[in-house]
């Protein structure tokens, strides 16, 4: 009897500390809802583009909005996380641009049978976003044929988006900030094909 009575006093303290402790975090992705009559309208005799899932360094990798507070140090933000891994929220982002910008191109994350087929594979080595808004995004990609032979379409870059004249940069302003800057990298890699 006495064991349940403490039991009882801290679980109504974490429900109290639950209430009082502000509210819940957003939750993020860098990719727009997809239109459902865009995706119908890809042509199955269309050539594929598969967008593999990027590679990036594993202390990006996860659902924490990290924010580059200095030259070793990154902050999370305590007021909203990605609704999935950041690998994956660039993919989304990054297929969802392409999709956009290939209208003659069936852009999917799956593979394809289609005999044109191509894979994208992307590798990111940094994705540094700042509490100003500023984020800077260093890639590289490379197309690979269905047969497994690598054509010459491959290219790297490092594309910027500057920061925000806003005096308050939150979550939201950042992950627009960041969906740019995938959009600037589709523009290069629609320009590298």
């Amino acid at each position: 009897m006495r064991l349940e009575r403490p039991l009882l006093l801290l679980g109504v303290a974490f429900s109290l500390a639950g209430c009082i402790g502000g509210p819940a975090s957003a939750v993020y992705v860098m990719s727009q809802a997809r239109d459902l009559q865009q995706t119908q309208t890809a042509n199955a005799n269309m050539p594929a583009l598969q967008v593999e899932t990027a590679s990036l360094p594993s202390f990006l990798d996860n659902s924490d909005i990290l924010v580059r507070r200095g030259p070793y140090v990154l902050d999370a933000s305590s007021t909203g996380h990605w609704g999935e891994r950041l690998s994956l929220g660039i993919t989304h982002a990054l297929s969802a641009d392409l999709t956009q910008k290939l209208p003659g191109y069936r852009v999917s994350l799956e593979r394809s049978d289609i005999p044109t087929s191509m894979r994208l594979q992307l590798e990111v080595d940094s994705f540094d976003v700042y509490p100003d808004g500023h984020c800077v995004l260093a890639a590289s990609w490379t197309f690979v044929q269905k047969s497994g032979t690598t054509p010459p379409a491959s290219g790297r870059g490092v594309f910027t988006t500057p920061a925000s004249p806003a005096q308050h940069v939150g979550d939201e302003e950042l992950v627009s900030a960041m969906a740019g800057t995938i959009a600037e990298l589709a523009d290069a890699i629609v320009g590298s094909m």
